[in-house]
């Protein structure tokens, strides 16, 4: 079998999202990093977003998730969530397809979770909810389907990683982890093990 060239379809657009965050719980820990990567037909990102976002002191910050994203408040910078919110929706709405986008990541849930904390807190979740249809594909849960088995050895984003060649990082970083999903998805395809019924 020939290897498979992951390329989606001209629409709608899939958008791969990820977020670095201040702990576990999006009621009461905020977002510190925010990415997406807009893929179309083509192999190269069609269009990418990321940002820092500053930390505020009104949330709960778990020292061990601020460690695992590299946060170092003298060089971390960024704008505030807000502001960041605010630029992530316009950036969204401009894509094309916008308002029939598939949403796209590793452990989708979580993200959606504290995107939708977040933009509560601010302008309302309905302006980012809007841009995406209601497709997801969730790396994370693709990675339990029996044709997957012979693949991987665990169903961490890690594992998946490390099953795709990815070298482990020292530091979660959102964009990173955006173009790494994308490159989970290519090779989890290439992976697969068909059997005739």
């Amino acid at each position: 079998m020939s290897p498979v060239s992951l390329t989606f379809a001209p629409s709608p657009i899939v958008v791969i999202v990820d977020t670095e965050t201040t702990g576990l719980n999006p009621a009461t820990c905020g977002l510190i990093q925010l990415a997406a990567v807009a893929y179309g037909r083509e192999r190269k990102p069609l269009a990418m977003f990321h940002e820092r976002i500053k930390l505020e002191t009104v949330f709960d910050i778990d020292p061990k998730a601020i460690a695992v994203n590299g946060y170092d408040p003298a060089t971390w910078g960024g704008e505030l969530e807000r502001v960041v919110l605010t630029e992530f929706r316009v950036w969204l709405a401009g894509l094309p397809d916008a308002g029939a986008l598939t949403w796209c990541g590793a452990n989708v849930p979580f993200d959606q979770g504290f995107l939708k904390a977040a933009a509560d807190r601010h302008f309302g979740w309905r302006f980012i909810e809007r841009q995406f249809s209601h497709r997801v594909l969730d790396v994370n849960s693709l990675a339990f389907i029996p044709l997957m088995a012979n693949a991987v050895t665990g169903r961490s984003m890690s594992d998946l990683r490390q099953g795709a060649g990815i070298p482990k990082r020292a530091v979660h970083d959102a964009l990173q982890d955006c173009l790494d999903t994308r490159a989970v998805l290519e090779w989890m395809f290439n992976s697969l093990t068909w059997s005739s019924p």
